[in-house]
């Protein structure tokens, strides 16, 4: 069973990144999962598009103000995120688990003092192609884990598919009683 289940949340993994397919993956990983380590994610941030990472105002209705109106003098459209996540084995998989988020890599070694010195670093997004078996093993997991919710996400959309029959008769004569 656990094969299978594994298997099929690796499937799963590949296909979206939404709240509800997490909060399954999580209660799956909680107690079937073995955490082997840490890893910490870097997510690089945008400098702002108006100042150009500055902080200084570039827009001429700017000019009474010292600092840019679109950052506040912080230079940064999305901050530098860190991120700790466990590294979590299941079956022969090995899947990520974010536990802290912060602007400052400092602040991770700070609260989690256990961390060894030289912890891996992975830059960017992690991407996932979407396998064939990905959808089907989402509806899967989701039916198993979290049905009540999944019927509720996808009632909406199958009641806009089903067309609506109307019947008219053109005079009382047609009644068919």
């Amino acid at each position: 069973m656990k094969l299978i289940l594994s298997r099929l949340l690796h499937h799963a993994n590949r296909e979206s990144k939404d709240e509800a397919f997490y909060r399954v993956k999580d209660r799956i990983l909680t107690r079937y999962g073995k955490v082997v380590g840490h890893d910490v994610q870097h997510i690089p941030g945008k400098t702002c598009f108006a100042c150009g990472g500055t902080g200084e105002p570039l827009w001429i209705n700017d000019q009474d103000d010292e600092r840019c109106s679109r950052c506040w003098g912080d230079g940064w459209y999305k901050r530098p995120k860190w991120i700790l996540l466990q590294r979590v084995q299941f079956g022969k998989y090995i899947f990520h688990k974010p536990i802290y988020r912060t602007t400052q890599v400092e602040n991770i070694q700070h609260e989690y003092t256990s961390l060894p010195s030289t912890v891996p670093i992975i830059e960017g997004y992690i991407s996932h192609t979407p396998s064939k078996y990905s959808k089907k093993a989402r509806i899967v997991l989701f039916i198993l884990y979290d049905l009540k919710g999944y019927v509720k996400r996808t009632w909406p959309v199958i009641k806009k598919r089903i067309p609506k029959v109307e019947i008219h008769f053109s005079q009382p004569d047609d009644l068919p009683f």
